[in-house]
């Protein structure tokens, strides 16, 4: 396949594929007209439900029992009640709670109103009495009601206090010094703005990521399905070209469809709410609110919309060409549509903006950005740092996308490579069916781990739900998966006894490692620092009180997970991935994989970095123990280092020339580690440079 880049067939491809997608109606549906009619059609709806909402409070009537009959206290909740002009019913009888909830559930009774036994006594006799107000927050009618017969009771106690001091002579000024007064001091136009600002970046770019969902459907899938892709890459131009060209219509559409849902937005809340507000009831209520957006905010969320808009096209793209058909399609880009639409709705979330560290974050430091333009409290160098990272993930997108369409397994991929679950019919596996079944079973993983072991750390003590997760969630399963699949535990897992020189490597290699880890984690506490909850959580499980205390630590958390997670990493996932990647890139997936599967983002980063040097590890050395050593070593180092408060408490401290020469080491580990993972590279016989091939 031709790889040479050509700006003219580029735009010939480009042309016809748009040409093409704009015959679509679905697209069109989907783009044009349902933001067109989507978003009056809310304004409307909502303004009609809070119109009738109000009138339904209005009419509805606040049903009250009392256990009995006390006239003063009556005689005030009714002159409460009337003076408010809310529709009222008082009844006395005593019940039991299950009557009262049966009674709330017919909407019969809203709320119950409980005197105290010696309530009159005790009030003439100026002691202090009880009332008990019994609702159902679970039911409407009850918490409305709540608020008033709370207000109406109030209401009976200040009656009660201002009646004792004018009994007594004294001035109400002695017990009521002074009035609170609330004042809103935020314009209509404020409050609109911080309304919008919640809104408006969470709808922006989940209608954008619908506006990429279908064109990047049609020009990979659905050309297969179609039979037309075939005859494209018959055509004379290179896969940069016919990849380009895709990618600049779908673009191209998404873009549109950022620039169509930005004017229907605005045309909803400027002029379609003065309208409603002019024809509602209600508009005594909606006069706090005005919505406004300037033409400048508009201009400036579409040119960030940009790099945004890019990264979707890209992923959905490479996304969809694994697919064959619409469905298949369809299936595999749910998740992508959940990685797009989900960290918007950060905005909803009091308290959080624009950070250096959220910054670095695609999606979410867009949405962030936008709320902070819409409510002008952001900072142009916060804004300039999310257009540069957004770039650089959609060049890092673009690339990926590329490379996916450079593939002829990926574009012509048989149905074989997809029919996974059914792995006995075959007596071999061929590589990507292999490598198919392992993402299954990694997806598998990550679920059982995130709610049975999430169960058994919190149902147990920390150290017994540790030894269940280990041993019940991660090996028995990656036993039980390299039986059925493989046949041979021991083979597949590489399992063999290497000699002295190779274990003092790996001794080595762990050492540089955690020294490494170490100066990342450092970096990364001064971008992002993890919660003081989550560190007390982990100090937990591995701070000791004993020397014995110590061991037993050291098993659960260091010789455990040396065995158990490195047979299910280094022993299967990475199995699989040397298979079709090169040493250097199947070490990094695997990392990843790694640091995703700790679910922590604050130690992703160096989780990731531990997974990878230890999958060099593994592939240099040709054997797994290697690999389960310097797992057991690094996290052993952790659980002493974390003791280190015990051993002070003993009286054992170490001398300052010891703690700069741990110190030093530190330092030279984190400066030698990449020649550390060249030599390893070297010994798996591939350059890091090289790409992986595709099998």
């Amino acid at each position: 396949m031709n790889y040479n880049f050509n700006l003219k067939k580029t735009l010939i491809i480009f042309a016809h594929e748009l040409k093409y997608m704009l015959r679509d109606r679905t697209t069109l549906f989907m783009m044009v007209l349902l933001p067109i009619i989507i978003y009056p059609l809310i304004s409307v709806t909502s303004a009609y439900m809070f119109v009738k909402s109000s009138q339904s409070v209005k009419k509805s009537k606040t049903s009250v029992i009392i256990n009995r009959d006390y006239p003063p206290f009556t005689d005030s909740i009714r002159r409460y009640f009337a003076k408010y002009k809310i529709n009222y019913d008082i009844k006395f009888a005593s019940l039991a709670t299950a009557e009262i909830q049966s009674l709330i559930t017919r909407n019969e009774l809203s709320a119950y109103i409980e005197l105290a036994k010696d309530f009159e006594k005790n009030i003439q006799a100026s002691k202090s009495s009880e009332i008990t107000l019994k609702f159902d927050l679970a039911n409407d009618k009850s918490s409305v009601a709540r608020a008033e017969v709370v207000n109406a009771v109030r209401n009976y106690k200040g009656e009660l206090v201002e009646g004792n001091l004018s009994r007594l002579n004294i001035s109400e000024t002695l017990i009521f010094p002074f009035d609170i007064n609330s004042v809103n001091i935020a314009s209509p136009s404020q409050i609109g703005d911080s309304l919008l600002a919640r809104i408006l970046p969470m709808v922006i770019i989940m209608f954008a990521t619908i506006g990429a969902f279908y064109p990047a459907i049609d020009v990979t899938a659905m050309e297969k399905e179609r039979g037309t892709l075939e005859t494209l890459l018959l055509a004379p131009a290179g896969a940069l070209d016919i990849m380009f060209g895709k990618f600049l219509a779908v673009f191209c559409l998404t873009m549109f469809s950022i620039m169509i849902n930005l004017a229907s937005i605005s045309l909803t809340f400027t002029h379609g709410f003065f309208i409603i507000k002019k024809i509602s009831e209600a508009s005594r209520a909606l006069n706090i609110v005005n919505f406004s957006i300037s033409p400048f905010s508009i201009i400036a969320i579409f040119v960030f919309m940009v790099p945004i808009a890019c990264i979707m096209s890209a992923l959905m793209m490479q996304v969809a060409i694994f697919a064959r058909n619409f469905k298949e399609a369809q299936n595999y880009m749910t998740p992508i549509l959940l990685v797009f639409m989900l960290p918007p709705m950060v905005s909803m979330l009091p308290g959080y903006s624009l950070n250096f560290s959220s910054a670095l974050v695609p999606v979410v430091n867009l949405t962030l950005l936008l709320k902070g333009m819409l409510l002008s409290d952001y900072k142009i160098s916060l804004a300039l740092l999310t257009f540069a990272v957004n770039i650089a993930f959609s060049l890092i997108t673009l690339v990926g996308a590329a490379r996916t369409f450079a593939s002829e397994n990926v574009l012509f991929r048989p149905s074989e490579d997809i029919d996974v679950l059914y792995f006995w019919k075959y007596k071999t596996l061929k590589v990507n069916q292999e490598l198919n079944i392992v993402k299954l079973f990694f997806v598998f993983q990550l679920v059982l781990l995130y709610y049975a072991g999430s169960f058994v750390q919190t149902f147990f003590e920390i150290k017994t739900g540790l030894i269940i997760t280990e041993i019940f969630f991660i090996f028995l399963p990656a036993f039980i998966f390299i039986k059925l699949v493989y046949g041979n535990f021991l083979n597949t897992i590489e399992f063999k006894v290497p000699g002295l020189k190779t274990l003092a490597f790996s001794v080595f290699v762990a050492l540089c490692g955690f020294g490494f880890t170490t100066v990342v984690t450092i970096f990364q506490s001064v971008v992002s620092s993890p919660p003081e909850q989550m560190l007390k959580q982990l100090q937990k499980a591995i701070m000791a009180d004993s020397a014995s205390g110590l061991f037993v630590i050291a098993v659960i958390t260091a010789l455990l997970p040396a065995i158990c997670e490195e047979v299910m990493f280094r022993g299967m996932v990475l199995n699989a991935l040397v298979k079709k990647y090169s040493p250097f890139y199947s070490a990094l997936i695997c990392g990843v994989l790694f640091g995703i599967f700790h679910f922590s983002f604050y130690r992703f980063i160096p989780t990731a970095v531990i997974g990878f040097y230890l999958s060099m590890l593994k592939i240099s050395t040709g054997s797994i123990l290697p690999s389960m050593a310097a797992h057991f070593i690094n996290n052993f180092v952790i659980v002493v280092i974390a003791n280190g408060e015990w051993y002070l408490s003993k009286g054992i401290r170490p001398p300052m020339s010891l703690m700069f020469l741990i110190e030093g080491l530190i330092l030279f580990s984190f400066v030698i580690f990449p020649f550390v993972i060249g030599s390893m590279l070297r010994k798996a016989g591939r350059p890091s440079g090289a790409a992986g091939q595709d099998s």
